[in-house]
């Protein structure tokens, strides 16, 4: 994959131990403050989830609790791994989302991708495949 892949997998277990003991810091306002924000404003009743740049799969695992079936993807391999063992029979893709996405059997509801953006260099190439993953 590249430099952000490669990136990522050396910081991943940092990340991954960070996210799992953090009960006072960044974590846990995701946890008690940011998540419960974001939720408030997504749809009820959609079905099909799309979260990109997925991550360990903190944000993912919200996402399957409120929704049926949830796709995560990220470019780190060893993220993804982490993102398996933390949401069971969630279905993950490793993929570089400053190409085309990859193909999907079906259209998404609802797509998150967040603290994703700053490393996509074509936002509008990225929102059109967001576009089109929705249509």
């Amino acid at each position: 994959m590249g430099f952000i892949s490669k990136h990522w997998d050396l910081l991943a277990d940092r990340y991954i131990k960070n996210s799992q003991e953090d009960c006072t810091g960044g974590f846990a306002y995701e946890k008690y403050i940011n998540t419960p924000s974001l939720f408030s404003m997504f749809p009820k009743k959609a079905f099909n989830v799309l979260d990109l740049g997925c991550g360990n799969g903190i944000f993912t695992l919200e996402l399957a609790k409120h929704y049926p079936n949830v796709v995560g993807i990220d470019i780190s391999n060893k993220m993804l791994k982490e993102a398996k063992k933390i949401v069971k029979g969630g279905s993950f893709i490793q993929h570089d989302l400053e190409g085309p996405f990859p193909e999907f059997d079906h259209k998404f509801d609802l797509i998150t991708a967040k603290l994703l953006l700053m490393y996509i260099e074509n936002l509008d190439g990225f929102v059109e495949e967001c576009y089109k993953a929705m249509e």
